[in-house]
């Protein structure tokens, strides 16, 4: 199923290439199939995205993160809700 998956949605280290390429300074990466149920699988996920990312943040998002872009600013203010 997960060969599938990758089949019809970007990767991960794709996903990271576009957004510094788009000059983006936050990547949250959400809805991760197969779910990323413990470090190592998130560790593997993550594998070559710093390298393609550049200088930019990436961060994996979850249930209960709050992204706000407050007003007059270029601040990203991430909190989790719980």
């Amino acid at each position: 199923m997960a060969r599938q998956i990758i089949a019809y949605h970007t990767s991960p280290v794709e996903a990271a290439a576009i957004a510094k390429e788009a000059g983006v300074p936050l990547l949250v990466f959400t809805h991760e199939v197969p779910p990323l149920r413990n470090a190592l699988m998130r560790h593997m996920f993550l594998r070559g995205v710093a390298d393609a990312r550049g200088p930019g943040k990436t961060i994996l998002g979850k249930d209960g993160l709050l992204i706000s872009l407050p007003k007059g600013s270029k601040d990203i203010k991430t909190k989790n809700l719980w």
